[in-house]
């Protein structure tokens, strides 16, 4: 518990620069979930008609499929972004802008969607079999995206190199996983209740939502930097 209480101290000192990170991510959920409502709004209208939601659905998955992909992509840039900052503030150096990490970034892009997707198909089956199997994996393969970013190894070699690197630390990487899901639920659910008790701050709901889910990320991020920057020394 005391590694979660030096993480969230961390992120609180350096949040300024941290946030600016989320902000494309944050940004285009936003735009596609209010995109969303909006046009459910008519299909809920005539929701005596299962069908016309059956066919919303149906002519626009293709649409969901790209938005999720570029998404995922967003996400991806914020975590391999903040490790990246992680890793400039634990060295000593100054904290760099958006555009110069975006430069960094960027050509590491596929790298990480490849260690992304072959991390979420082995993580998929754990969650398929009971659950606890998948975080115990998502925590295993946490450091996958920070051998990608800070020391050039491929999508393979990442996955690998994190499989073996947490082999002591896998019941405390469960637990923190396993915690910060709880609390993500909790949180969420505390925050849209308190949220919708009044009509002016239920647009709100959304919003601070996707805010929380930064905030837990850039915390649980750190836990995961943490490990990595202990195995080095």
């Amino acid at each position: 518990m005391d590694q979660l209480k030096l993480s969230l101290k961390f992120v609180k000192l350096n949040f300024k620069n941290l946030i600016s990170f989320s902000v494309p991510w944050f940004i285009f959920c936003i735009y596609f979930i209010f995109f969303v409502i909006s046009e459910l709004s008519a299909v809920i209208e005539n929701i005596d008609e299962p069908e016309n939601l059956v066919s919303f659905i149906k002519n626009n998955s293709f649409n969901f499929r790209v938005i999720g992909f570029f998404e995922d992509i967003l996400f991806i840039f914020f975590i391999a972004s903040i490790c990246l900052q992680f890793n400039n503030i634990y060295e000593g150096k100054n904290s760099e802008s958006f555009v110069k990490i975006f430069k960094l970034i960027y050509i590491k892009i596929p790298y990480l969607f490849v260690a992304t997707f072959l991390s979420g198909i082995a993580i998929s089956f754990g969650f398929l079999v009971l659950i606890l199997p998948g975080i115990y994996l998502f925590g295993r393969l946490c450091l996958s995206p920070i051998y990608i970013i800070i020391e050039n190894k491929g999508p393979i070699e990442s996955i690998k190199e994190s499989w073996v690197a947490t082999d002591e630390f896998g019941d405390r990487l469960f637990m923190y996983t396993f915690l910060f899901g709880i609390l993500l639920i909790l949180i969420t659910i505390l925050t849209s209740s308190l949220l919708s008790l009044s009509s002016l701050t239920s647009v709100l709901i959304i919003p601070v939502m996707l805010l929380e889910i930064i905030i837990l990320s850039m915390v649980l991020c750190h836990i995961y930097f943490s490990l990595y920057k202990y195995l080095k020394q």
